[in-house]
Parts: C-alpha cells; sequence; structure tokens
C-alpha cells in the first residue's frame, strides 16, 4: 500500500501575518491553527535566523518567489529544519504569500526536485505567471496562462512573444514598461488590454520583477491578474456614485452610531452646508427645534431595530433658514447580518408645504366666507322687516315725540347690524362692488379729510404718493372703507402714540413675491397701497388669525373683530392681495395689490338721473318668500299708490297673474326662489307680457355670478328702506 505524503501548507499577508493553514503545517511546527492564526511568520525562527527569514520574504516579494531551507523553532522548544516553497502574488484586492513546507530529512530529491516543488506551487496558483527572455519570449507560463489565453504549452516552443498579446491601443506601452523592468525601474501594477488567442479581449494587472543572473538581467518574471469583473464591477460603482452624486434628491449615509460619513452633492446645495462640515457629525445638526421629540424617538427606535422609518421633518439650513423634507431612512446590513450603516433619502418639500397650507388656509377663509355670507343673507331679511317698519311707524308719529325718538334708536340699532352683515358679505366676497377704473391717491385724499379726527393728536400722520400712480379697477367707497379701517387698526396698536404711514406705488409682482409670501398671483404690473404704523406689533400665531372674522385682540366690548376681514373680502373680490408684515414690538405694515390697468373705460363713471316723484299706480307682481318682508313691501308700495299682486313663491306667481286681466307692469322678485330662480320666472313672464320691467333683490348676490340673474339687470340690495325700494321701483319704471 503506498502511503500518500501530505506537505503543510500556509498562507501569508503582505506583512507575515499568517492568514490560513493546514493541519500538517500544524503538526511541524507544534502550534495548533487558532494559535498559528495569532502570530507572524517571523514568531515561528529561533533569533539567530529570523533576520534570515524576513530577507527570504523580501527576495520572494522581489522575484514572486523563492525556495529555502531554514530553522524552525516549534512551540515545546525544538528545532526543525523545514524546506520551504514561497510564491508571492498580488491579487486584486491585496498582495499575499503562499507556501510549502516539508521536512529535509523526508526529502529524497535533489536540488533540482526542489525547482520541481516551486513549479508545482505555481501550476497551481489561479493568477497567470510567466517567464521570459530579454527580448520578450516565453520561457515559462503556469497552466493559468495557457488557459487564460487559449494556446496551448506548444506556444512554448514556437517562440512566443509576450509582447504580441496586448491590444494595440496599449502595445507601445506595454513595450516600453516591459524595458524599463529589465532595468528594475518598473515593477507595476500596470493595466492593460490583452487579446485572447481568438481575438477577444479581456483586462490585466502585471506585476513583474527582472530574473538576475550574474549581474544582469537575462528576463523578466512576472504575474498577471484577470482584472475584468473587477473593472466591470469598478464601472458600475462609478455609474452608481455618479447617479448617487447627481441625484435630485439628497442622500445621506452614517455608521452604526449615526454619525455622517457620506453625503451628496444634493445635500449640500439643500444644507448649505460642506462636506467637510458634516463628516463625523451627527444628523441632528440640521434639528430646526420645532418637531416634537416624539418624532426623532420613533425614528431612532424604528431604524435601531432594523426597520424602515419614513415621514416628514422639518429642519434648519446652515443660514437658519426652515425647511420641509420627506425622508426615508433604512438600516444597512453587513455579510453577518448586523447594522453597519444607515441610508438616508430625503426629498425637499418645502413648497409643497407651502402649497398645502394655501390650500388649507384658502378652504378654511372659503368655508367661512360660505358661513359668514349665508348669514347675512338671511339676517338682511330680517333686518330690511325692522328697518322698514320702524319708518312706517316713525312716518305717522310728529317730529320729537317720545315714540319716534324711540323707534329712531331701533333703527339705529338696525343700521349697525346692516353694517355688521356688510362686512360679513365683504369678508365673504359676496357683496355688490361697483368697480370703476380709479386712481388710489383720491381715496386716499379723500380718508385724510377724516383721519385726523379719527387717529388722535398722539398720532402723527405722513403720506408718501406715486405722483404717476396707475389706475385700477375697484369701488370706490369699498377701498375708502379698506383705508378707514387698516388707519383705524393702526391707531389701536398706538395707544401711546406712534407714526401711521400711507404709500402708494407703482410695482411689479413675479413668481419670486409669490413664493416668498406664500400666495398664488398673476405675475404683471400692480398698483400697491402700504399702511404701516410704529405700534406693538403681532407674533406669529396672531398674523396667522389675523383676517378671520370675529378674531380680535382687541378688550372686550372694543372691536367686532370684523375691521380686516373686511378689508380682506374687499381687496379679494377686486382682484388683489394683501399681505402683513410684523415682529412683536417692531410695528406693522400692510400691503394691499391691485391690479393695474391701462386706461379708463369709457363710460365708467356715468350717473342716474334721479327720477321725478316716489308714488305711482302701476300694477306690481311682488315674489318673496319670506312672509314678514313680503308684507312689509307690500304696505310700503300700497303706501306710494301701487297695485300689487303677491306671491309666495314663482308657481304661485305663475297663477297670479294669469289670472289678472290687468296689466302689470313690473316684477319684484327675489333671485332665490323655493324650487326654482327669480331669472326663470322673469323670462316665462317675458313671453307672456313683452315689455315688462324686473327689479331683483337678494341679501347677497352670489347668484348673479352663478347665473342668478342675467346681464345688465337691475338689482336691490338688503337691506332697504320703504323709501330706498319706492325710489328703485319708480326709477325703474320711469327709465326709457
Amino acid at each position: 500500500m503506498t502511503s500518500v505524503r501530505v506537505d503543510g501548507f500556509f498562507c501569508l499577508a503582505s506583512d507575515g501575518t499568517i492568514e490560513e493553514c493546514n493541519h500538517k503545517f500544524c503538526e511541524l511546527v507544534g502550534y495548533s491553527r487558532e494559535e498559528l492564526l495569532s502570530m507572524r511568520f517571523g514568531d515561528l525562527a529561533p533569533s539567530e535566523t529570523a533576520d534570515r527569514l524576513h530577507e527570504r520574504l523580501s527576495e520572494a516579494a522581489d522575484r514572486q518567489g523563492a525556495v529555502f531551507v531554514i530553522d524552525y523553532l516549534r512551540k515545546d522548544g525544538l528545532r526543525v529544519v523545514l524546506e520551504t516553497a514561497l510564491a508571492y502574488f498580488h491579487g486584486a484586492e491585496f498582495p499575499h504569500f503562499a507556501g510549502f513546507a516539508r521536512p529535509v530529512e523526508a526529502n529524497a530529491e535533489s536540488p533540482s526536485g526542489i525547482d520541481r516543488r516551486y513549479r508545482d506551487l505555481v501550476e497551481s496558483l489561479p493568477q497567470i505567471v510567466f517567464e521570459t527572455d530579454e527580448q520578450g519570449n516565453l520561457v515559462f507560463a503556469n497552466g493559468a496562462a495557457f488557459r487564460a489565453f487559449g494556446y496551448g504549452p506548444e506556444a512554448l516552443e514556437a517562440g512566443f512573444n509576450v509582447l504580441e498579446v496586448f491590444a494595440p491601443e496599449d502595445a507601445s506601452r506595454a513595450e516600453r514598461d516591459f524595458r524599463q523592468a529589465l532595468a528594475g525601474q518598473n515593477r507595476g501594477p500596470n493595466d492593460y488590454r490583452v487579446l485572447r488567442k481568438d481575438g477577444s479581449s479581456f483586462e490585466v494587472l502585471i506585476y513583474c520583477s527582472p530574473i538576475i543572473r550574474g549581474e544582469r538581467p537575462c528576463g523578466l518574471r512576472g504575474v498577471m491578474v484577470d482584472i475584468s469583473d473587477s473593472r466591470s464591477i469598478e464601472r458600475q460603482l462609478r455609474k452608481l456614485s455618479a447617479a448617487v452624486e447627481q441625484s435630485p434628491v439628497s442622500v445621506i449615509i452614517t455608521d452604526a452610531a449615526a454619525n455622517i460619513e457620506y453625503v451628496n452633492r444634493k445635500f449640500t446645495e439643500v444644507t448649505g452646508y460642506s462636506r467637510e462640515e458634516v463628516i463625523g457629525k451627527n444628523p441632528r445638526i440640521l434639528k430646526s427645534g420645532e418637531m416634537p421629540e416624539e418624532v426623532y424617538r420613533d425614528l431612532w427606535s424604528k431604524i435601531s431595530s432594523g426597520r424602515e422609518w419614513q415621514g416628514e421633518l422639518l429642519n434648519r439650513r446652515k443660514n437658519g433658514e426652515l425647511y420641509w423634507e420627506f425622508a426615508s431612512i433604512s438600516p444597512m446590513r453587513g455579510p453577518g447580518g448586523a447594522i453597519t450603516n444607515y441610508i438616508g433619502v430625503k426629498e425637499e418639500i418645502t413648497e409643497r408645504k407651502r402649497l398645502e397650507q394655501q390650500l388649507i388656509q384658502a378652504r378654511k377663509m372659503e368655508a367661512i366666507g360660505r358661513l359668514a355670507g349665508g348669514i347675512a343673507h338671511d339676517f338682511n331679511n330680517l333686518l330690511t322687516v325692522i328697518t322698514g317698519y320702524s319708518d312706517l311707524l316713525s312716518s305717522r308719529l310728529p317730529p320729537g315725540s317720545p315714540e319716534r325718538l324711540e323707534l329712531d334708536e331701533i333703527r339705529k340699532a338696525g343700521e349697525k347690524a346692516a353694517s355688521l352683515t356688510s362686512q360679513l358679505l365683504a369678508f365673504s366676497r359676496k357683496q355688490l362692488l361697483r368697480a370703476v377704473p380709479m386712481n388710489l391717491n383720491d381715496c386716499v385724499g379723500n380718508v385724510l379729510k377724516m383721519l385726523d379726527r379719527l387717529i388722535g393728536e398722539n398720532v402723527e400722520l405722513a403720506t408718501a404718493l406715486e405722483p404717476r400712480l396707475g389706475l385700477v379697477r375697484a369701488d370706490p367707497t369699498q377701498m375708502e372703507q379698506v383705508i378707514l379701517n387698516l388707519a383705524v387698526n393702526a391707531r389701536d396698536a398706538m395707544p401711546e402714540g406712534g407714526r401711521l404711514s400711507l404709500r402708494t406705488a407703482n410695482v411689479y409682482l413675479d413668481q419670486a413675491y409669490a413664493r416668498a409670501h406664500n400666495v398664488e398671483l398673476a405675475s404683471g404690473p400692480y398698483v400697491m397701497l402700504a399702511v404701516s404704523d410704529t405700534g406693538k406689533g403681532m407674533d406669529a400665531e396672531t398674523r396667522a388669525r389675523l383676517f378671520e372674522p370675529f378674531f380680535t385682540t382687541k378688550d372686550a366690548g372694543k372691536g367686532t373683530g370684523l375691521g380686516l376681514c373686511t378689508v380682506y373680502g374687499i381687496v379679494k373680490q377686486s382682484g388683489g392681495y394683501i399681505w402683513v408684515y410684523s415682529e412683536p414690538d417692531h410695528g406693522t405694515t400692510f400691503k394691499v395689490y391691485l391690479p393695474r390697468i391701462e386706461e379708463a373705460e369709457p363710460g365708467a363713471h356715468a350717473r342716474v338721473e334721479g327720477v321725478r316723484a316716489l308714488g305711482g299706480s302701476e300694477t306690481i307682481l311682488l315674489v318673496e318668500d319670506n312672509e314678514a318682508l313680503r308684507k312689509l313691501c307690500l304696505r310700503a308700495l300700497e303706501k306710494y299708490g301701487y297695485k300689487v299682486i303677491e306671491a309666495a313663491s314663482a308657481e304661485e306667481a305663475l297663477e297670479q297673474e294669469a289670472r289678472s286681466a290687468g296689466s302689470i307692469e313690473l316684477l319684484l322678485t327675489d333671485v332665490v326662489l323655493p324650487g326654482t330662480s327669480g331669472k326663470k320666472l322673469a323670462e316665462i313672464l317675458r313671453g307672456r307680457r313683452p315689455g315688462i320691467r324686473v327689479l331683483y333683490s337678494s341679501g347677497y348676490p352670489e347668484d348673479t355670478l352663478s347665473g342668478g340673474m342675467e346681464e345688465g339687470a337691475q338689482f336691490l340690495q338688503k337691506p332697504f328702506s320703504p323709501e330706498m325700494l319706492v325710489r328703485k321701483v319708480r326709477e325703474l319704471l320711469d327709465a326709457e
């Protein structure tokens, strides 16, 4: 039976650290594998031969290998002489040695046998090992070389020159490097593209050193490593790196302790920090202090337990500016499954959050406006009845009588209530504005006459009006109301006195202004009206609710909370924008922007001629579903001599009209009727009675915008007095 001889095998790192060994090598040196893996190769040599062992390692590194016989010091203190063959090669990742060792006394081979052992070791390597003469002719190659290039061993006999394997684009450089390597000046590594026998190519790294015989080099010994796969991976990694670096979202990678290791270019653009400023820091440098701590606790709890966290964060840039971002943060695991890093992908959503807040605020204001408008509409019907009957009763009493004075107080209260409903309608943008081309300077001039009395002696009044101010299309009366309300608000903010300034200017607003002020507007020319004070100012919470109806910071009984919401409604209904600038103890400035128009429209200031007299004998069809209001209108019209046919609905009105044999000169109807509209009723009656006049009334003219009345229709806004009613009726009947 033939025994199988097993040699000791070991692997060394480039610094001599033992990285691997087999059982036989452990037997030869008397150490366990675990002990050897914590030692260096030099630790196995007696002190007097340690230097020699290091020289052998250096020789193997220089010449790609070495064969020598040397003493080893076993763990038990005994010495053993081992024949050692070392091969050195530089892999794709790191250089290292592979070696075989066997006792000399067990070796009956000649020195040529030792050389064969070395050759066998080289043959077993996966790297390409070769030797050439001075001209580059191949004199030795291992099996890996033949397999890689597709040639057979006969290539050695044919005088194959290694310089012929290089691709044309690298051939001249390879020949130059070959000559330098012979002179000991260029050992590599150098990268080249080489050609297989079939013409295909692959990429290699070559390490080489001269073979010295005597005093002169006689050829090269080298190791060639196929790096095609690693280069492909490198190119993929380079593309991936470029994609991450140029990504439109921020990417941040931290270690397991959450210290920043990498950020991409977008991160630096968004945050304002450079890479050098954040590497090694914790991402908490971005915290704004505006987020609940529970958010961060939940974030860390999830990612540290291996789960993904997603959510919105309000962070702070280097310059102090706040910004919103949507973040997705995930753990990264190493080969053993342990968390080694965290990666965050974050998209800035500041603009989206701005638009969301704008939409929420718009919906909120719209909802409040609808509620306010609806209340005002119904309330106006009641006020019309209250003030109307007050007028009727007052007209029957002699001037100065106690009863008449009491009725006057009732009417004054009704007028104040009507003023409140008018403000509600202004906020909800449902009042009827008589918009004409106008100059805001004229409005300011008219208001200045009243301001001295309103603001008091301890408030200084200053104006700066643009002399060539452009025109706007607005209701002059309502714009005067805007200026008065803002001036009164400024006065109340300066109880100890101060300075009130009114300024006008021509401006141009663009989308940069829109983004900065969180508004949607059309870019173009505007006229600006600014009202400023030096008062106590407002905080952010107060500014956020400033235009809400019934919101006030004044003491109880000193404000209705409708002044600024009225301003808001008038400005918005006029197609404009209003913005407030204010900080506590730094005063307040309101800026109103109205679209600028080029010139006045013809007939914009046409005046309505007065009526001859209020009374008449015509027949009027009165349609009103509110019974109390209908009775008031009936009594007022009959008092002035008119014949009235009353109805509570459109259906009843058509029945009454059908039974009436005489003429009907005018239809007086509410815009909205049960089951239909005043407009539809008017269309039917015009078909039956051509020439009939139509007068609409309503608590608010929203229906005008939604098709409730035809263009150019005559309209009477509630609340109205009996005299206003008959005057409007007479005016319409007398119109040509």
